[in-house]
């Protein structure tokens, strides 16, 4: 016997690092895509942007962070009800 590794010594190493590779990809591709546009509801569209978003109560953001990320937005015309509400037509907005 050489001193080297034996074939199947080399193959089970390769398939570990095979099966790290995808998992790691895998994991970096999920972060960057957690969603479908089929998880989006009614009046929303998947979009890369900011965190933040308009409600009917706060309809403007002075900052909204520096990490964007996926995400349903309301479809132009439309805006939050609530924060985590569905998207409603901006006239349906009720002020207090």
């Amino acid at each position: 016997m050489s001193g080297g590794y034996s074939e199947n010594y080399k193959m089970k190493i390769l398939f570990i690092l095979s099966f790290f590779v995808i998992s790691v990809v895998t994991d970096s591709v999920n972060d960057h895509f957690p969603l479908s546009a089929k998880s989006c509801g009614s009046n929303e569209v998947l979009q890369y942007g900011a965190p933040c978003m308009s409600t009917c109560f706060n309809r403007q953001f002075a900052y909204c962070g520096d990490k964007f990320e996926w995400r349903c937005y309301c479809k132009d015309g439309y805006i939050r009800k609530h924060e985590q509400g569905p998207c409603i037509r901006i006239e349906e907005c009720r002020f207090v």
